[in-house]
């Protein structure tokens, strides 16, 4: 997270690049399971925002995400669809030209969150994390101890 300090110097330079006709767009996308609300409040970003906006500045504080979710265990028990970025999103292929291109693990890779379907229909395998066997096992193991839990 950056300290609120550095926004808002940061923030200082843009209104006097852009002038009081501008806009400010603060986003961001942290984690799936961070509760953006509170990093705004810990980074005093509404207090900021609304600085700007009383110089007469047009300033925006955006979660980006398209979903959030709540953990419990380290498993996800529940999903909140998001609005996401307003300007939209695009899903884009560097094919050979990525890091990850040769890697030895190429399209073997396992995301423990993510519709394998999706994975698999993807030439962009890079965007899952990569689990090896034992770790896949863990995962299989917090699932059945949450859903122990439940029952």
């Amino acid at each position: 997270m950056t300290h609120g300090s550095i926004i808002r110097a940061v923030a200082d330079y843009v209104w006097k690049a852009i002038g009081s006709t501008g806009k400010i767009i603060l986003g961001d996308a942290p984690q799936a399971d961070a509760s953006f609300e509170s990093i705004v409040s810990l980074l005093g970003l509404n207090t900021i925002r609304d600085f700007y906006r009383s110089k007469g500045l047009s300033f925006e504080v955006l979660d980006l995400r398209r979903q959030a979710c709540r953990v419990r265990n380290e498993v996800i028990v529940e999903r909140q669809e998001l609005a996401g970025d307003p300007m939209g999103a695009i899903v884009f292929d560097l094919g050979a030209d990525s890091e990850c291109a040769d890697h030895q693990g190429a399209g073997h890779y396992y995301g423990a969150d993510y519709d394998t379907r999706q994975r698999q229909s993807s030439s962009l395998p890079w965007t899952s994390p990569i689990l090896n066997r034992g770790e896949r096992d863990s995962v299989r193991r917090h699932l059945q101890s949450a859903e122990d839990e439940d029952s």
